[in-house]
């Protein structure tokens, strides 16, 4: 047992406790200090949608062929910019023409209850910082786009928190904030407020001290059953002294009330 015990490792680990887990959850590492945070979750990050203003009312409609450019905003100062060459054809094949091209933003049909229609959304929310304003979009077309235009069907935002009384906020462009303090990895799941409260986990080392006591038992046990009137070992001094010698090495854990 002794040989396999790593002594500096039974009181780093740490756990955090959370006041309310719908809010939010949190991990932490060795290094994170011990700290309580009151946090309030003021916005959860959610990727833009847009979809095409101009439609078919049958799938197996035709659409016009056109060479457009889609325009994805990683940023609120860079992009990434894809040619796509659309031969004509139907939506579907509208669709996987701008599958094809690029693996930013993914194509899917939207049915409005009369027409069907383009839909543009993010493939991954955490891919930009950029959020939907009144005069810009993550997700822009320019160029000969056969069905005129794209209008918005959810804007594209940040996660949001506020820490304790503080009049600043940290975002996130996705719902996890990592090292919001060292080591402190947060995830939000609703808006509202939750405490965070990190303290030192003694867990191991209490495991440890059972698996230890497991093994002390089985010697006392094994002991007693040889040393007991009509037994192998009765009266036998050496045999009986291993469970005295047990428990004297064990004095300092018993001083401090672990035994």
């Amino acid at each position: 047992f002794f040989e396999d015990l790593d002594v500096d490792s039974l009181f780093t680990g740490k756990k955090v406790n959370i006041s309310d887990s719908d809010i939010l959850s949190a991990t932490a590492t060795d290094e994170t200090p011990n700290i309580t945070l009151d946090i309030n979750v003021v916005q959860l990050a959610q990727s833009e949608i847009r979809v095409s203003t101009d439609g078919v009312t049958d799938l197996e409609d035709s659409i016009s062929s056109g060479t457009f450019t889609l325009k994805y905003w990683t940023s609120d100062t860079e992009y990434e910019s894809y040619t796509i060459e659309f031969g004509g054809g139907t939506l579907e094949d509208l669709v996987d023409a701008i599958n094809e091209a690029q693996d930013k933003v993914t194509a899917s049909i939207y049915y409005d209850g009369t027409y069907y229609k383009l839909m543009l959304s993010e493939k991954d929310v955490g891919n930009s910082t950029k959020e939907t304003s009144s005069d810009s979009a993550v997700i822009e077309i320019s160029g000969s786009f056969p069905l005129s235009d794209l209008e918005t069907l959810q804007n594209a935002q940040n996660a949001e928190i506020q820490l304790g009384d503080s009049s600043s906020y940290v975002t996130s462009a996705t719902n996890t904030f990592n090292n919001l303090v060292t080591g402190l990895n947060v995830t939000v799941n609703n808006t509202g407020e939750a405490q965070i409260t990190v303290e030192d986990d003694y867990s191991d080392a209490k495991d440890k001290l059972n698996d230890l006591f497991d093994k002390v038992n089985a010697i006392v046990d094994l002991v007693n059953s040889m040393t007991g009137k009509g037994d192998i070992f009765q009266g036998n001094a050496a045999i009986v002294e291993i469970n005295s010698k047990i428990f004297n090495s064990l004095s300092p854990l018993i001083n401090l009330g672990l035994v």
